[in-house]
């Protein structure tokens, strides 16, 4: 982040900056920051895809979906091939309880970039169908606290271990 702020420092006019500051403001509370970087480099380069991707998946994570929808279907108009952009859509309209969206969304990323690790079940969602997506989604996100439940017990378990040893 201290590139990007120097790099605006600089060169306040420099969109991609402004971009890659938007990008690297990982914080939740820093999600209004995220928008004000994008929104600059937007009005500086109206056409820049990355800018409104960033500015949609701040709005993504602040759970404003339908402003995220629009900004991320215009950064998908600029670059059709944007596979983050059209899955963090997805993720917007799977919150919006609009399935059918949700799910060419996530096919279409798939569909630009099967091996990314990042959507392990996308590959799968042409086969699936609407109603095994949903249900393959419900039980990757069980099997994701499941396993995070495991992890911290175990962590637990260790902790009490370690304890005892030492008495």
């Amino acid at each position: 982040r201290e590139a990007a702020d120097e790099a605006i420092r600089l060169d306040p006019t420099d969109a991609w900056a402004h971009v890659t500051r938007a990008g690297v403001r990982p914080d939740p509370a820093e999600t209004a920051a995220g928008i004000a970087d994008a929104t600059i480099a937007l009005t500086l380069e109206p056409g820049h895809p990355y800018a409104w991707y960033y500015r949609g998946k701040k709005y993504y994570l602040r759970g404003d979906y339908r402003q995220a929808i629009a900004d991320l279907t215009e950064a998908i108009r600029l670059k059709p091939d944007f596979a983050d952009a059209h899955a963090t859509r997805g993720g917007c309209y799977l919150r919006l309880g609009d399935y059918e969206r949700a799910l060419a969304d996530y096919v279409k990323a798939a569909e630009i970039q099967p091996t990314n690790g990042r959507w392990p079940l996308l590959w799968a969602l042409p086969a699936l169908g609407i109603a095994g997506a949903m249900l393959a989604f419900a039980f990757s996100a069980a099997r994701r606290q499941h396993d995070a439940g495991h992890g911290r017990a175990a962590r637990e378990e260790c902790g009490q271990r370690t304890a005892r040893g030492a008495e």
